[in-house]
């Protein structure tokens, strides 16, 4: 079965408006390429792609080398917001998340998302 680009792209832009405080979401392959994004700002694409899947990557190595299991997620809080990367199969899902947002919101709809994901894979 072919990889539905229209179904995950419509699964993108159902994130970021159903969810308070997500301000913009992209898939990206585990290698760095950008899959399906939608966002809101003139954003480079293949800059965000390459960054998401190489903090995702050294993360996933981090937490085997000491010995924590296997990665569930990455957060990383900025002065203005969020940026969250969670693994979907062979990609990462990525959020950026305003600073009001409801992290535990978030983190349940992402995980639902990437289940998603994989199950269409």
């Amino acid at each position: 079965m072919p990889f539905d680009f229209k179904k995950i792209e419509e699964m993108l832009r159902d994130l970021g408006s159903n969810t308070l405080g997500i301000q913009a979401t992209s898939l990206v392959s585990d290698l760095g390429l950008p899959i399906v994004s939608a966002l809101p700002f003139d954003a480079d694409e293949e800059i965000i792609a390459a960054m998401a899947a190489a903090i995702h990557n050294v993360s996933a190595r981090s937490v085997r080398e000491l010995k924590r299991g296997s990665l569930k997620q990455v957060s990383i809080e900025g002065e203005n917001g969020y940026i969250i990367l969670k693994g979907a199969g062979n990609f990462v899902l990525t959020v950026l998340a305003d600073k009001s947002a409801n992290l535990g919101m978030i983190f349940l709809v992402m995980n639902k998302v990437s289940k998603a994901i994989k199950d269409l894979q």
